[in-house]
């Protein structure tokens, strides 16, 4: 299969890093170089095999793209909806008590205290049951509540997610800056994997009610 032939298919958008577009299949493209429609909106529009094959099957080919098998991709999708401040569609992400932890009003009080709040993932490691992110998120401080006021980024930030029937269900934060992952690892009872609360956040100056 020539690099042409998979342009000219359309694939599942797995992840965006670093502005570079990566299909469930493995192809790499600069977002500036994608094509219009090179990523389908639904399980009709897959054209490539190999996205496919990485796809659970749905009952429905006019649903929307159900989550793939690799628990990962929910997790960068997740990761998706919250940078864009975008609470839409969590029903197909998250589950339990989770989906209620991680609502609009607490996402958009995420981004009012931290304009321009963006997480990319440097390193996602899972399988059917759970999934490891370390991610680093860049912001801008306008209250200087991590630090001296304006432009800024924080180190890794890890949690832990567990999945069950294809959903996240729970959270464990293991470095938690911003407390944006504690109140819904609370809201979440039973996690034997979740650290002690004082070990939740690091170096985090500010009322954690806020978020």
């Amino acid at each position: 299969m020539t690099c042409l032939s998979l342009n000219e298919s359309t694939h599942v958008l797995a992840r965006t890093v670093d502005q570079i577009n990566q299909t469930l299949c493995g192809l790499a493209l600069a977002a500036e170089q994608t094509p219009q429609g090179l990523f389908a909106q639904a399980l009709k529009e897959v054209t490539c095999i190999r996205c496919q094959s990485a796809l659970e099957p749905a009952a429905d080919p006019r649903a929307p793209l159900a989550p793939a098998q690799d628990s990962r991709l929910l997790v960068h999708r997740l990761l998706d909806r919250i940078n864009a401040n975008d609470a839409a569609g969590m029903e197909g992400l998250v589950s339990g008590p989770l989906l209620g932890a991680l609502s609009a009003s607490r996402m958009a009080r995420l981004h009012a205290l931290f304009p321009g709040w963006r997480a990319s993932v440097d390193e996602i490691i899972g399988d059917e049951s759970s999934v490891v992110l370390r991610y680093r998120v860049g912001f801008t401080d306008a209250f200087g509540l991590l630090g001296p006021a304006g432009p800024s980024s924080t180190g890794q930030q890890a949690i832990v997610f567990r999945v069950s029937n294809a959903r996240l269900d729970a959270v464990c934060p293991i470095v938690d800056d911003f407390s944006f992952w504690s109140a819904p690892a609370k809201a979440v009872a039973g996690c034997a994997d979740c650290p002690p609360p004082t070990t939740l956040s690091r170096g985090f100056a500010y009322d954690h009610s806020h978020t």
